[in-house]
């Protein structure tokens, strides 16, 4: 019994065993076999490949929400840009709409007061 333990507990990692709970010693052959169970090998799997899709699954959302983030932060941008560049162009073309009434104001009033006095000049001088 003692030697079955002394040699377990040295040569277990022959067996591919992390654990010594993991071997047993087979006294038939002299030599140690894992006891890992299918149940056991199928636990692992499993949980190895629950771990790996669950990263993938993170590095997944991760990077679509990056994506997403900056396909929002550049739109943003584009429309806040378009926003004032739309300001400026309807300042500028306000700008210049007012110089024009400015400036056609004055003409349009003599204009009319032109008409006005042809007029009244020419009802003058019909009456008389």
């Amino acid at each position: 019994m003692g030697t079955t333990n002394r040699h377990l507990s040295a040569d277990y990692r022959d067996c591919g065993c992390h654990h010594t709970s993991q071997c047993e010693w087979d006294r038939r052959f002299g030599n140690c076999k894992s006891t890992e169970s299918a149940v056991s090998l199928l636990y692992s799997t499993l949980l190895y490949s629950t771990l790996l899709y669950s990263t993938l699954l993170y590095s997944t959302l991760l990077y679509s929400t990056l994506l997403y983030s900056t396909l929002l932060y550049s739109t943003l941008l584009y429309s806040t840009l378009l926003y004032s560049t739309l300001i400026l162009s309807n300042l500028i073309y306000s700008t210049l709409l007012f110089s024009a009434l400015l400036y056609s104001t004055p003409l349009y009033y003599t204009i009319l007061y032109c008409t006005i006095l042809y007029h009244t000049i020419s009802l003058t001088l019909l009456s008389v």
